[in-house]
């Protein structure tokens, strides 16, 4: 357990259960969230291979029975407004963010050839639901021209590209009295 000031203790980190063990994994920064309060945080997400130049990567903040506490009002057009996103390659150039068809999902348009190890950076700044969560996931992903994946599972793990983890903290638990 990590200790952040005398009062907030962040603890333990474990591999959700949806995301490969050979896949990328980091944290967000700040690595935690208040649950139902608003933040801004950045994740990172270290491709877990070569990404292709014109290639268009998805991001999915939430969605599906295993990803379910949701970001508030994500949007990619108005930068002074709650729930803004941009993102960033390793050079901090932006990244052209459009929405995913899904709640919770934003298509990524990679301009240069990106190899494995690279990181593409994601802002955001948004409410979190009121739910505490330990190990709550991000993940970027390939999609697939059939249709964006509600859930992650053994049979489309190889459209995955990179995950980021966050504890969202606080809820009910948060005030309980020892």
């Amino acid at each position: 357990m990590t200790i952040l000031s005398d009062t907030l203790h962040i603890p333990g980190w474990t591999r959700p259960l949806r995301i490969p063990a050979a896949l990328p994994l980091s944290h967000a920064d700040p690595p935690i969230a208040i649950a139902g309060e608003v933040g801004a945080w950045r994740l990172p997400f270290a491709l877990g291979a070569p990404v292709a130049a014109g290639e268009v990567l998805a991001v999915q903040f939430f969605g599906g029975r295993n990803n379910r506490i949701t970001f508030h009002t994500l949007q990619c057009e108005h930068p002074d407004e709650s729930g803004y996103l941009a993102a960033t390659d390793p050079d901090g150039q932006p990244l052209i963010l459009q929405p995913g068809g899904r709640p919770g999902t934003f298509l990524v348009t990679v301009p240069h050839a990106l190899a494995t190890g690279e990181t593409i950076t994601v802002s955001l700044r948004a409410r979190v639901d009121p739910v505490r969560l330990l190990n709550k996931f991000c993940v970027l992903y390939r999609p697939t021209p059939q249709a964006l994946p509600p859930t992650w599972t053994e049979a489309n793990a190889d459209q995955l590209l990179a995950a980021c983890t966050m504890h969202v903290l606080g809820g009910a638990l948060h005030h309980l009295q020892r």
